[in-house]
């Protein structure tokens, strides 16, 4: 019987309960492993603040390297680029949409061209990137620092707490989150990025269990791997993690290459962003290096109306 570990969030679960499925599918038994992270106890932080990296993951990832555990479940985008050397590097089981959603109240909504929401309404958000892009698009819109679980933060858009979240459309998709009372649109991310890895659920094992990832491996996606390997690359090229503004996309080409997409803030009310095609082997750093003379853009609208469903 394998443990999983994994933290208790209900996303946190879904997700640890996937692989638990995939596993189950090779003939081997899982439980799960609840572990509490310093994210989940200390929720009056703030995740735009200078916090040490792996703040809900480095508990989960520890239970691994000390035995305590078998393999570790995590949200790639959370994970440092830098892991215990322990530990086995992230193996990506799947990933699915990648953009945000932006959730806003009815009373809130209007159409105002860049983003479909009210002068000054109040948007709940404590990732450094999200506010970047807002203030950088939308300077007249409040952006609120809101933690708690995904309920948590639909159920203050629908209590007024705040007029409207921005939360990543994965996990809406995999807690099959009931939307209903809040109006729903995709934001584009051709323009506004994700965080690199969001939408990927990744494994580790210990480093020296060859048999485990062998397993895993094979049912791992190779073409999710690649592309959030890219954008890791990329952010590791920052120095960044989930508190510096930085948001990244890799996509394919038609004609079998790559695209990344990476985007940062230049400062209060500025976001850079630049798009390169290429080979995978050298098209993070190639990306990166021409983020630092990239300019600002204005785009005309960042946002559709979901109707397709999560």
């Amino acid at each position: 019987m394998l443990k999983i570990a994994t933290r208790g969030s209900d996303l946190a679960l879904a997700q640890a309960r996937r692989v638990q499925g995939l596993l189950a599918g090779t003939g081997q038994a899982a439980e799960l492993c609840i572990i509490k992270t310093r994210g989940d106890v200390a929720l009056d932080l703030r995740l735009s603040d200078n916090l040490e990296k792996g703040l809900f993951t480095s508990e989960v990832e520890s239970a691994v390297a000390e035995g305590r555990a078998d393999l570790a479940v995590h949200s790639l985008k959370d994970m440092p680029t830098a892991g215990d050397p322990r530990c086995s590097p992230s193996i990506v089981i799947e990933r699915v949409a990648s953009e945000d959603l932006l959730l806003v109240a009815p009373h809130a909504v209007a159409d105002t061209g860049i983003l479909p929401v009210r002068e000054g309404a109040r948007i709940g958000t404590s990732a450094a990137r999200r506010v970047a892009m807002l203030n950088a698009w939308r300077g007249d819109l409040q952006p609120v620092p809101i933690r708690g679980n995904v309920p948590t933060r639909l159920r203050k858009a629908l209590e007024g707490e705040v007029d409207g979240v921005i939360l990543a459309r994965a996990g809406l998709h995999r807690l099959q989150a009931d939307l209903s009372g809040l109006r729903s649109f995709v934001l584009h991310p051709q323009c506004w990025l994700p965080a690199p890895g969001q939408g990927a659920i990744a494994v580790q094992t210990r480093s020296d269990d060859g048999e485990l990832q062998r397993t895993l491996r094979g049912l791992s996606d190779p073409q999710a791997n690649l592309a959030v390997g890219l954008e890791r690359e990329a952010l590791a090229l920052s120095e960044g993690g989930c508190h510096v503004p930085f948001g990244a996309r890799v996509a394919p080409t038609a004609s079998g290459q790559w695209c990344l997409r990476l985007g940062q803030s230049a400062g209060p009310g500025d976001w850079r962003m630049t798009a390169v095609t290429g080979a995978p082997e050298t098209l993070a750093a190639l990306a990166y290096g021409r983020l630092a003379g990239a300019k600002a853009i204005e785009p005309a609208s960042l946002w559709a109306p979901l109707e397709e469903g999560l």
